[in-house]
């Protein structure tokens, strides 16, 4: 017989020069016929020597993994390339205008979801004016084709989300911050708040009363827990027997909340932590209710939050964006790549694969959008 022990070994990154040789003719007998080349393969970045596959490595190693392009400047000497950061950081700039085609047939399709989950994060840019940016975040929601949308803006300003959904018509989900209003007032625009930012505010007040365990605060959050118990039993269900569940089991629950709200809230001091907790839920009551009629609403907007969290790793370790021109960069980078995630396909080489297919010539766009992509031509496993 036979014992197999296995042991996992790993082979570092190699670095590979492809040549392009290309023989050069002429006709001696001919009279001026010149001399005749074979045309140099298509270039993914016309005159550079990066190829899809560096360059999607390069966006993969930034965007997913969070590695500054410093970092990669040393990791490449190590190699024995050398490789300027102002080199990878150009190359990043080109890589988003080469994915602008794909990033546009992106934004149409979340404006065509049903439901469009929203949030926004700090980016600081040294070439900006204003001393704090935002990247705004946009994904679609319910049962729609999984779409992730970054925005590189200057500002928090409220008329920003008011231009990204400029003719929309369906469900925006979002937190209760002010600067969604204005949207949210907009016609064929129906506002759905987070039950999670509720349910925050909840447990920051019972954190703030001690080892006390009982109270207001702990019955909200008791309540909601019962909210998301149903929600976890029929995540799995269609939107129409979500409504159904909803109406019988959730409604009740929250008509029940409605009465206590109204009565702790004038026994309770407003600059308290319970006291701001409820305050939020009041103001956030109308935004809470449309969950409740229709199935294909999320309970909070975690999966927007969830979608915004890699920038936010990623912002840790490389800190700022030196240009405008750089942050709008990574706002399309990491759309296509987030995107490409959601749809659980491996980031590096699902754009290997686009990027190869675009440098030979291949405009078919749709054909190569996360969801409708063959998976089988990428030859590797789903991610998750």
């Amino acid at each position: 017989g036979e014992e197999i022990t296995e042991q996992l070994d790993i082979i570092p990154e190699e670095i590979y020069v492809i040549r392009n040789i290309r023989h050069k003719y002429a006709c001696r007998s001919c009279d001026d016929a010149g001399i005749t080349t074979l045309a140099l393969p298509t270039q993914i970045i016309p005159g550079s020597i990066v190829t899809p596959g560096l360059l999607a490595y390069v966006a993969a190693a930034k965007y997913v993994d969070g590695l500054p392009l410093y970092r990669m400047e040393k990791i490449f000497q190590r190699l024995g390339v050398e490789l300027s950061r102002r080199t990878l950081a150009n190359w990043m700039i080109q890589l988003a205008a080469t994915l602008e085609p794909l990033l546009d047939l992106l934004k149409e399709q979340l404006h065509h979801s049903r439901v469009i989950q929203m949030d926004e994060t700090r980016v600081q840019v040294l070439d900006e004016e204003t001393r704090h940016s935002y990247m705004w975040v946009a994904i679609s929601g319910g049962s729609d084709p999984p779409v992730v949308c970054y925005r590189y803006e200057a500002s928090r300003s409220g008329d920003i989300p008011v231009r990204l959904l400029k003719e929309y018509s369906g469900v925006l989900v979002s937190d209760g911050y002010s600067g969604y209003n204005a949207v949210s007032q907009s016609e064929g625009i129906v506002s759905a708040g987070c039950m999670a930012h509720v349910r925050r505010k909840f447990d920051e007040a019972v954190k703030a009363q001690g080892s006390r365990k009982t109270g207001r605060a702990q019955f909200a959050l008791n309540k909601i827990r019962k909210l998301y118990a149903i929600e976890r039993r029929i995540k799995d269900k269609d939107p129409d027997e979500k409504r159904i569940v909803r109406q019988a089991e959730a409604k009740p629950i929250l008509e029940e909340v409605r009465v206590w709200l109204d009565k702790s809230i004038e026994q309770v001091t407003p600059k308290s932590a319970l006291g701001k907790a409820l305050n939020y839920m009041r103001r956030e009551w109308d935004r809470l209710l449309p969950w409740l009629e229709d199935g294909h609403i999320p309970i909070d907007n975690n999966r927007c939050e969830n979608a915004i969290r890699p920038f936010v790793i990623g912002r840790k370790a490389w800190l700022f964006s030196k240009s405008v021109r750089g942050a709008a960069a990574s706002a399309a980078i990491y759309s296509v790549i987030e995107s490409a995630k959601a749809n659980k396909l491996e980031p590096y080489h699902y754009l290997r694969y686009v990027l190869t297919e675009i440098a030979a010539g291949n405009q078919d766009y749709p054909s190569l959008l996360p969801y409708n992509i063959d998976r089988t031509l990428l030859g590797i496993r789903r991610v998750g």
